[in-house]
């Protein structure tokens, strides 16, 4: 079973102390100087983890402690957001970025709300409701509009003034989202209830038109849809199906034009701009399938185990992937993939990583170490 795609329960830590630490964690096997230059303190249980390119600051979801750490570009700790009535952070699961306004939007599972904070003063600035426990955002730069998933609906937040626009019905439970920039839709992951095949909505994925904010289209694909992406090189959208092995691909005319059997478990699907591959993570395993823009599996990566999310670096063109472990045993290393589908180095962080970021000043990647409430700061300099 996925950790992350079923329940997502919450994890109870010990309180760590908000300091930065020096860098003490070492590679395990980076002979191309992929090392980590720092490791940063934050608060319990980080999760999420999203860049604000207009501070060069980024940004820490830490779900066991219900704050936000914020992370200078010098690697040190500017400030964490503390609960705090009534602008308080409560179960941070998704961060992203609007880059017309700035800010930096938290989505808080527990609070149904999503909160917005401004990058100058690092406050929260406003306070949007949207349906019950929203799990991901997307940021459409057609409408300049914000899109979060939760329960049985997809929320429509107006950006320019952080206002509720409307909640569009979405069977089931929806997990991830993509946009296509020719059709100017929003793809829409659905597992329905308890991640189960054959409930309502089970195995779909909803099409928004971002024109009118209605769905267009309900397209079948694999059993439990999970993460969903956009290939800028053949216009198609990927689909991990997480309760099996395979993923869809959806057309701008959304309809699924291929199948691509891939490794147990998939989990995140990534576009490289490099090499116009897709890359995935086979969750239920230990590797990351590497697809052409031709959906033919081109490459099969050994990595660490239960490889779960990922991130890619424009400064070196290569892809992070963070291998979890399992629950039982956390993993506490991240894969470096190059352009050439090859594993270049494997790099000790903290344990249990997950979200990674990329800072695009400093050309770091940030990991968010869950099971010791630290952040580790990789360098390819």
């Amino acid at each position: 079973m996925i950790r992350r795609t079923v329940g997502d329960s919450v994890k109870v830590l010990s309180l760590l102390a908000l300091v930065t630490l020096p860098a003490l964690i070492v590679s395990v096997y980076a002979p191309s100087g992929i090392r980590v230059v720092a490791t940063v303190t934050v608060g319990n249980g980080p999760l999420e983890i999203g860049f604000n390119p207009s501070n060069s600051e980024t940004y820490v979801g830490n779900l066991g402690n219900d704050s936000v750490s914020v992370i200078s570009n010098s690697n040190t700790l500017l400030t964490t957001i503390y609960p705090l009535v009534p602008n308080y952070i409560t179960s941070p699961r998704a961060i992203t970025f609007d880059p017309v306004n700035n800010d930096t939007y938290v989505a808080l599972s527990t609070q149904s709300s999503v909160k917005a904070i401004s990058p100058s003063t690092n406050t929260v600035i406003a306070t949007v409701s949207t349906g019950g426990n929203p799990r991901s955002i997307l940021y459409d730069p057609m409408n300049h509009e914000l899109y979060v998933a939760a329960l049985g609906e997809v929320t429509v937040i107006n950006a320019t003034t952080n206002q509720f626009i409307q909640n569009i019905d979405i069977a089931g439970e929806p997990k991830y989202m993509a946009y296509n920039p020719v059709n100017n839709d929003i793809y829409v992951t659905n597992t329905g209830p308890n991640s189960c095949s054959g409930c309502s909505g089970a195995d779909q994925v909803s099409v928004i038109s971002g024109a009118t904010n209605t769905v267009v289209a309900t397209v079948t694909v694999g059993n439990q849809a999970v993460w969903a992406t956009f290939d800028p090189t053949n216009n198609d959208t990927y689909v991990t199906n997480a309760g099996g092995s395979s993923v869809s691909v959806i057309s701008s005319s959304n309809s699924v034009v291929a199948t691509v059997t891939v490794g147990p478990s998939p989990y995140m699907v990534l576009y490289d701009p490099a090499n116009h591959d897709i890359f995935v993570t086979n969750h239920g395993g230990s590797s990351v399938s590497v697809i052409n823009s031709a959906n033919t599996v081109v490459a099969t990566v050994s990595v660490g185990t239960n490889p779960t999310y990922m991130v890619y670096d424009s400064a070196n063109s290569d892809v992070y992937v963070g291998n979890t472990g399992p629950g039982s045993k956390p993993g506490s290393t991240v894969s470096v993939i190059s352009s050439s589908n090859s594993v270049v180095a494997t790099v000790r962080v903290g344990k249990e990583p997950e979200g990674l970021a990329f800072d695009s000043t400093n050309n770091d990647v940030y990991v968010s170490n869950y099971a010791d409430g630290t952040v580790s700061v990789i360098s390819s300099s």
